[in-house]
């Protein structure tokens, strides 16, 4: 089964996926809503801003 699923993927798309993957999860950037959701159906928190650690890390800065 695990060969089946593997054998119908196309690696060229699998590695720009994964490449977009990490620009969504890590940088936090797409504009391509369609893919968000796509993305989010195997991790819904996808995407979501994370404005809160961005103000926890200037008040450390200030303190």
């Amino acid at each position: 089964d695990h060969e089946k699923r593997l054998g119908q993927v196309d690696l060229d798309e699998l590695e720009l996926f994964s490449a977009l993957y990490f620009n969504v999860k890590f940088l936090q950037c797409t504009y391509d809503r369609h893919l968000l959701e796509r993305l989010r159906s195997y991790e819904p928190d996808l995407g979501i801003s994370h404005s809160n650690q961005d103000e926890n890390k200037e008040e450390m800065v200030v303190s």
